[in-house]
């Protein structure tokens, strides 16, 4: 799975009816791209590998404590993936994806 940030895509946005709106008292992440890998081992467990050009505008920051911090975004990005993936049950997507497992 790859994504690209849709923050420059306005002609998107629009298509999409989605509002990129920045809030001045956070941080604004600048992401580029995030690919990620999932690797099944057995049923309900899997690997994601992810790799990703994100700026997270805290460079000032030591490196141990940002560590700490992409483990964590990471773990979120996965749960909320999963959720969204559950909003998928019975689609054509689910049916295509069924219907060429080593694909997928």
């Amino acid at each position: 799975m790859s994504t690209r940030s849709v923050h420059n895509r306005p002609d998107l946005l629009k298509k999409l009816n989605y509002d990129v709106s920045v809030n001045k008292k956070h941080v604004q992440i600048n992401y580029k791209y995030m690919t990620m890998r999932y690797i099944p081992i057995r049923p309900g467990f899997g690997k994601a590998i992810l790799a990703a050009n994100v700026d997270m505008g805290l460079g000032f920051l030591p490196f141990f404590i940002l560590e700490i911090i992409i483990v964590q975004f990471n773990k979120q990005f996965l749960d909320s993936l999963i959720k969204v993936a559950a909003r998928f049950k019975g689609s054509s997507w689910e049916k295509i994806i069924e219907g060429d497992p080593d694909r997928f």
